[in-house]
């Protein structure tokens, strides 16, 4: 996921990986990436525990989680990881793209085991995944990875979209095999998953893609939104198939999705997408806030059944959802929603930012059902 003001992630309560159906989500995480309380802009989470129903503040949260320093902007992202120490609780991973930035370092993420209350610093955290480079944006996408290597705990994945590589701004991803604790140099990371051009921005969203081939290990997914095979900042999104180790580049992924034209900005966002078509194999959610199909930028969301493999133009993906209007910027967020209605389908979210509906930039999430009838696709 990449959020770019926040965002509000539910936290799961148990530690199983997000393509298997579990208990309804309890408890929820909420970025403030410009929260002052601590420092200027240090950032805040807060977690408010469920049942959660009217209107909370968010004075009232169970716990707010600080960040360290001015504009460290922790809360940028924030993702329920499953329970990592396998102590019955939830535990959390925050980005804070900006931490050390001009500084000390290029961003950096932050475990937090549960279960925590009260106001709480950062500085405290369990584990700080600390970046490679002094200005890779590192933590502005995390995500849990679901159990890439198969032990039975979910692993963790951390976004640094202005990672160099072949080139300034490749971007990378980093996959860290749980447990984690004290601090860690992503440079370390069990697997580092590099983009295949300069300033492609890989890792500017990631996300676990469930168990797309079926073989008991999480799958990753992760967008390159300024990628340009397909025309300038035409973007991409790429699968890659647990276990991974070692340094990759993305272009030896196993799938790659390319987005349709120019400016499209394809992998803006992804997500899983749950099992749409309950036919036992992951599916993923991508977004492309730039397409222009309902007028310029009006967005768009991909949805790509599993398994999948190659090379191939998001034009031929499962379902294409397509934003309202003229700079609605739909597929800037989207989320694999669970079986919200018990129909044992799993449901969409696709947030569309600029929409105007209901006034100027209010904004609108889109709940996408899934259905057992194939002709819906």
């Amino acid at each position: 996921m990449s959020p770019d003001d926040g965002c509000a992630c539910p936290t799961p309560s148990s530690g199983a990986p997000p393509y298997r159906r579990r208990a309804r989500l309890l408890d929820l995480v909420i970025g403030a990436p410009y929260e002052s309380s601590a420092a200027h802009e240090a950032g805040a989470v807060y977690l408010v525990l469920g049942p959660a129903t009217g209107q909370i503040s968010l004075v009232d949260a169970t716990a707010r989680l600080t960040g360290e320093a001015d504009s460290d902007n922790a809360g940028i992202s924030v993702a329920g990881v499953g329970d990592l120490n396998a102590d019955g609780y939830a535990d959390v991973l925050i980005g804070a793209y900006r931490e050390g930035i001009g500084r000390t370092g290029g961003g950096a993420a932050y475990l937090v085991l549960g279960p925590v209350s009260g106001d709480v610093s950062l500085a405290d955290a369990a584990a700080k995944l600390d970046s490679e480079g002094l200005d890779d944006q590192a933590g502005y996408s995390v995500a849990s990875a679901g159990d890439v290597d198969g032990d039975g705990l979910d692993d963790l994945l951390v976004g640094a979209y202005r990672a160099d590589g072949p080139g300034a701004d490749a971007g990378a991803a980093y996959v860290l095999y749980a447990p984690v604790s004290g601090s860690v140099p992503l440079g370390a990371a069990d697997a580092r998953l590099g983009g295949a051009n300069p300033n492609d921005a890989a890792g500017f969203s990631v996300s676990s893609a469930g168990d797309v081939d079926g073989d008991g290990h999480g799958d990753l997914v992760v967008g390159a939104y300024n990628e340009a095979t397909a025309g300038y900042d035409a973007g991409a999104a790429y699968l890659l198939l647990g276990p991974v180790s070692g340094q990759r580049s993305l272009d030896t992924a196993e799938a790659t999705w390319l987005g349709e034209a120019g400016s499209d900005y394809a992998g803006r966002s992804v997500s899983a997408a749950g099992d749409v078509d309950a036919d036992g194999f992951g599916d993923a959610l991508i977004g492309s806030s730039g397409d222009a199909t309902n007028g310029p930028n009006a967005g768009a969301a991909y949805l790509a059944f599993g398994p999948v493999s190659g090379v191939s133009s998001l034009a031929s993906a499962d379902l294409k959802l397509l934003g309202e209007s003229e700079d609605g910027f739909a597929g800037t967020s989207v989320s694999g929603a669970g079986d919200v209605d018990d129909d044992g389908f799993d449901d969409l979210l696709v947030g569309a930012f600029g929409d105007g509906s209901a006034g100027e930039l209010t904004g609108a999430a889109y709940l996408v059902l899934g259905e057992a009838d194939e002709d819906h696709y």
